[in-house]
């Protein structure tokens, strides 16, 4: 999503070679580095993740809540909402422990639960669509050929930083556990 809003403003400019030529650049880059740190510290996270047990699973989750709603910006009423409308997502698929569907309301692909790349797809979808009915001029599409394929070295070290920190926030978030509690199961 983010290469579409930042490439359709270099499109415009003309530059749209330059800006899909850099987000492939950049994506192959920390998919390497990303692939790379998961086998080298793949085995010591998964032996970690199989020792977490209820106390460790409540203080992330209320490490998550406190953080949501202490980050927010603005009103501390909307942080709350943000955080009660995430956890009302949560809830639905099945119980971990149990197997129960809860509010799945006879939907069988609900069962493991509302998708983040869903919620981040319908966010950005309602926006542009709110955002396209509230305005009365006349949208223009660019239909240019895409040419210079290539970016230049003022391109490259332009982009340098922000392929470096797209790279670290990736690979911090590849490489978190996430532990289930059906590991823990398979180790008894």
């Amino acid at each position: 999503m983010v290469t579409c809003i930042d490439g359709y403003q270099m499109a415009r400019q003309g530059r749209a070679g330059p800006a899909l030529a850099i987000s492939a650049i950049s994506s192959f880059f920390a998919g390497t580095v990303c692939t790379l740190l998961i086998a080298m510290f793949g085995p010591p996270l998964a032996e970690n993740a199989l020792r977490f047990g209820s106390p460790e699973y409540f203080s992330l989750m209320l490490m998550g809540l406190v953080a949501a709603a202490v980050l927010a910006h603005g009103d501390m009423v909307k942080s709350l909402a943000m955080v009660v409308l995430g956890l009302l997502l949560g809830i639905v698929g099945s119980d971990v422990s149990s197997g129960i569907k809860r509010f799945c309301f006879g939907f069988f692909e609900l069962a493991d639960g509302i998708g983040v790349v869903i919620i981040a797809i319908g966010v950005f979808a309602m926006a542009e669509i709110v955002s396209n009915l509230g305005e009365t001029e006349e949208g223009e599409v660019f239909t240019s050929r895409v040419k210079n394929l290539f970016p230049t070295k003022e391109d490259l070290k332009q982009s340098f930083g922000a392929i470096l920190r797209g790279t670290g926030v990736g690979a911090f978030f590849g490489v978190l556990p996430v532990p289930r509690r059906s590991l823990r199961s398979l180790r008894t």
